[in-house]
């Protein structure tokens, strides 16, 4: 069974919002009170409702139920901003939230002190977001934007201490890398799609045949 409902997006959101509260928690007055780590195990909560979203759907995803939403971004070119979340597809979006909110839990404890940690925090539900939107990505545009976003927000956090020569050059060198692998599969993804005769994941599942035939 197919299921054409926004709701699969519902996770992507509480990453979202989650990184939204970690840009505005300095300047949020009932939180300048507490730890560092009392204010991530807050902010923890958004990947582990997304954790609990999946959960529930489980008993969905062992019946066969796929999500299929799309968003019409260029209609005229018949380009769309998709979804498509599987079984597959279902088992990473666990392991992406339930080791990002161990990870936030983490973060409040090793930063513990660093007035500055709510930068790390946002960059890090940035791209907690990119590898959750990565996997549940529909079509081969979607998949390429989010790959693209794991690559930026890799040399956010990599290069988080910006005064430090070796995490700048550690950041440029996974930029370029990411970014470069980036480019090869966006080539590669658009082959796949000609020969397919479609851009989504579904017609591309579908088209083994076809693609085989052109090896």
């Amino acid at each position: 069974m197919i299921i054409t409902d926004g709701i699969i997006l519902l996770p992507l959101l509480f990453i979202f919002l989650g990184a939204l509260v970690a840009g505005i928690m300095p300047w949020l007055r009932p939180v300048k009170s507490l730890s560092t780590g009392q204010q991530n195990l807050i902010l923890a909560l958004a990947p582990a409702a997304a954790l609990l979203y999946f959960v529930t759907l489980i008993p969905n995803f062992v019946d066969g139920t796929i999500y299929d939403y799309r968003i019409n971004w260029l209609p005229s070119l018949g380009l769309t901003f998709s979804f498509y979340v599987d079984s597959l597809s279902a088992v990473f979006a666990l392991l992406v939230t339930f080791i990002g909110a161990w990870v936030v839990v983490y973060t409040g404890q090793y930063f513990k002190g660093d007035q500055g940690v709510w930068r790390f925090n946002l960059y890090l539900f940035l791209f907690m977001a990119a590898m959750l939107g990565l996997v549940m990505a529909g079509d081969v545009i979607t998949l390429f934007v989010f790959w693209e976003s794991t690559s930026i927000t890799s040399y956010l956090l990599i290069a988080y201490k910006a005064k430090d020569p070796d995490a700048q050059r550690s950041g440029y060198r996974a930029l370029f890398i990411t970014g470069g692998g980036g480019i090869a599969l966006l080539a590669g993804l658009i082959f796949t799609s000609v020969v397919a005769g479609g851009s989504d994941f579904a017609t591309i599942l579908n088209s083994g045949d076809i693609l085989r035939e052109h090896q």
